[in-house]
C-alpha cells in the first residue's frame, strides 16, 4: 500500500505541477493572483489527498488488528 501511495502522490505532484504556468505567462499569473489561487486549490487539493491515504493506511492497521 505504501508503495502504491507513493506513486500516486507522486503523479498527483506532477498534475499539480502542470498547472502553474512558467515563464511570461507565469510572470503575468503572479502579477495578476491568478498564481495565488491556484497554489491555494493545489494545497487544499494535498491535504484531502494526505488525509485520503491516512484514513486508507489507518483502515488497514485496524483490519490487521482485527484478524489478529
Amino acid at each position: 500500500m505504501e508503495d502504491a501511495q507513493s506513486l500516486d502522490w507522486q503523479k498527483k505532484q506532477q498534475e499539480w505541477n502542470k498547472q502553474l504556468n512558467k515563464g511570461v505567462r507565469g510572470l503575468f499569473d503572479w502579477i495578476t493572483g491568478k498564481r495565488k489561487n491556484i497554489v491555494k486549490r493545489i494545497e487544499t487539493d494535498a491535504y484531502h489527498v494526505k488525509t485520503c491515504q491516512q484514513r486508507e493506511r489507518d483502515a488497514l492497521i485496524f483490519n490487521q488488528l482485527e484478524t489478529r
